[in-house]
């Protein structure tokens, strides 16, 4: 008899354990890897994202006057053009739900490369995007077309990832009106500055502190200013600068799902070929060139 009634003690006590145990459901190492994964499809899923900040920065300003060109009498410098698509970026971009927009400037002032990465993680900004056109010089051999500027993966491959994928979202509206798709390109450090893990640090200032600072940071090339055919077509008046505007803006809500009412959009997959070229030295001898397939989810 007491045989018995200590073997029921026991047979309790193990369901009483088996029972507080699942309650508090420790988990174990496959139970933490599924929770990671799970983590990071939601992260992923741009149609869960509700909220989306935005810092836009008009590049140059003040002193710093960037490219220019001379037409019909009038100079226009970049720094001003670069303002006002800005300008007319951020109300496109409020047209979306969810989203606030800040810029690094709102007027003609210089402020250091550092300032405006620094402006943008106080914003607490999903995605830091500069605005520039662009001018001939040796890095690359062309004229015309846009370029976005994006981090070369040395450090946080993911994160250069998704910078790449804004690009190419960016790219394929703004191509809409029939600029010219230059891709994606790359510029590696010519000083042989390093990340902390010993690589390349990517050589364009906002680039390379959007890495640092864990945040998606991209250069926007709106054509060559120094080109009058495409200066003519594109920038030489205020309709077709805010025309270009609205391309930027939907290719930033491509990319993060935005949707200007309440009711679902009708989208769209396409997948694109797109260019991307890696800058190794100021004269752009040693450049290297490949294409990769990017697939777009575009509102209709």
């Amino acid at each position: 008899m007491k045989k018995l009634t200590f073997f029921v003690f026991v047979v309790c006590g193990v369901l009483i354990f088996l029972i507080y145990a699942k309650k508090i459901n420790v988990p174990n190492k496959t139970d933490k890897r599924t929770a990671a994964k799970a983590t990071e499809v939601t992260v992923s899923n741009k149609d869960k994202v509700e909220k989306v900040r935005i810092e836009i920065d008009p590049g140059h300003g003040g002193v710093d006057t960037g490219a220019q060109i001379t037409a019909d009498g009038t100079v226009t410098y970049e720094k001003t053009l670069n303002l006002k698509l800005s300008l007319y970026l951020k109300t496109e971009l409020e047209k979306y739900q969810g989203v606030t927009v800040s810029m690094t400037r709102k007027t003609d002032k210089n402020i250091s490369l550092k300032k405006r990465v620094e402006k943008a993680k106080k914003d607490q900004a999903d995605a830091l995007i500069s605005i520039h056109h662009n001018a001939k010089g040796s890095i690359v051999n062309a004229k015309d077309g846009a370029y976005v500027l994006v981090a070369s993966g040395n450090e946080k491959e993911n994160l250069a990832q998704e910078e790449e994928q804004l690009g190419a979202n960016i790219l394929n509206r703004i191509s809409e009106l029939g600029l010219k798709n230059r891709g994606l390109l790359r510029r590696l450090s010519e000083n042989r500055n390093t990340y902390r893990n010993g690589r390349l640090c990517d050589y364009y200032a906002i680039v390379k502190g959007g890495i640092n600072e864990d945040m998606i940071a991209i250069i926007i090339e709106h054509g060559y200013m120094d080109n009058i055919d495409e200066f003519q077509s594109y920038f030489s008046s205020d309709e077709k600068i805010q025309e270009m505007a609205e391309k930027d803006a939907q290719g930033i809500a491509d990319y993060f799902h935005l949707l200007k009412d309440s009711h679902k959009a009708a989208r769209a997959t396409i997948k694109k070929n797109i260019k991307i070229t890696t800058v190794k030295d100021p004269k752009g001898k040693d450049n290297t060139y490949q294409t990769r397939s990017y697939q777009l989810s575009v509102n209709q």
